[in-house]
């Protein structure tokens, strides 16, 4: 009887499952999968205080994160769709790209305007 040679893939390649983890390739926009997380309308929340920083005042509240991509790159960038209430209460609608790289404390908020009428 001939003896069978068997050749196991590493777990990664077998499986399907993408090398980086759930972050998907990297330099691919993917949907984030839970908008109600608490770190992501967390950061949405930030992103909208860095821009009350930087920015003229305009008394702009935070609502929550509506929507979002994330993209791996050295760290994550986020597109986060922000509502947020301005000063007689109507809610707006605004698009907020961050950057952040966990492992060096480096958060950055790169664009922050209002989000395109779909």
């Amino acid at each position: 009887m001939a003896a069978r040679a068997r050749y196991l893939l590493p777990p990664t390649l077998h499986t399907g499952t993408s090398i980086v983890g759930r972050g998907g390739l990297p330099g691919v926009w993917f949907p984030i999968p839970n908008m109600e997380d608490a770190c992501i309308q967390e950061l949405g929340r930030w992103a909208l205080a860095q821009h009350m920083c930087l920015a003229t005042p305009s008394g702009l509240q935070f609502r929550r994160v509506t929507g979002g991509e994330q993209q791996v790159i050295s760290g994550v960038k986020y597109r986060l769709v922000v509502d947020a209430a301005d000063n007689c209460g109507r809610t707006m609608r605004y698009l907020a790209v961050v950057y952040e790289k966990p492992w060096t404390n480096t958060r950055r908020l790169t664009s922050f305007g209002p989000a395109a009428c779909t």
